[in-house]
């Protein structure tokens, strides 16, 4: 069985190269370790390494590959909570969301209202000539109808 002092030099050793790269290869252990380790020993070696987050590898290439994917998985992770903090609550209500895009639209100050009342007054004014002759000859119509009725009441 190994010596517990033995295995915290080599961790020691293994921290440094770890901290350089960021990573260590299992032929890098294996250098550090030396022949005096059995299969055995080497086991709780590898335990601490992972306690401690120490990643390790069969080579540079395989390291260099698990990297960069853990990148670029971080960069997603960080562009969808951008991306959620940018698009905000999204409702399925439709009355929410009515109320949602009518918030978004600014109200008439006095400036946008006095043409907007003009234009509503000029409107109204257009819809009344238009409309008057044929509300005269309607009222006309059913007077008469009315007075008709009125009449044959009477006898």
């Amino acid at each position: 069985m190994m010596d517990v002092n033995r295995i915290e030099e080599v961790l020691v050793e293994v921290r440094k190269l770890a901290g350089e790269k960021g990573y260590v290869l299992h032929e890098e252990i294996e250098g550090l370790v030396g022949t005096e380790f059995n299969a055995e020993d080497i086991i709780p070696l590898y335990d601490k390494l992972s306690e401690e987050s120490i990643e390790f590898f069969d080579s540079d290439e395989k390291a260099r590959m698990k990297i960069d994917a853990q990148a670029k998985r971080e960069q997603k992770e960080a562009k969808k909570s951008d991306d959620d903090l940018t698009t905000g609550v999204r409702y399925d209500d439709p009355v929410r969301m009515y109320l949602r895009e009518m918030g978004k639209v600014p109200l008439l100050d006095r400036e946008g209202e006095s043409p907007s009342v003009s234009r509503w007054g000029t409107g109204r004014s257009s819809t009344r000539s238009s409309t008057c002759p044929l509300r005269r000859t309607v009222l006309s119509n059913t007077s008469g109808v009315s007075r008709k009725r009125r009449c044959a009441s009477r006898k």
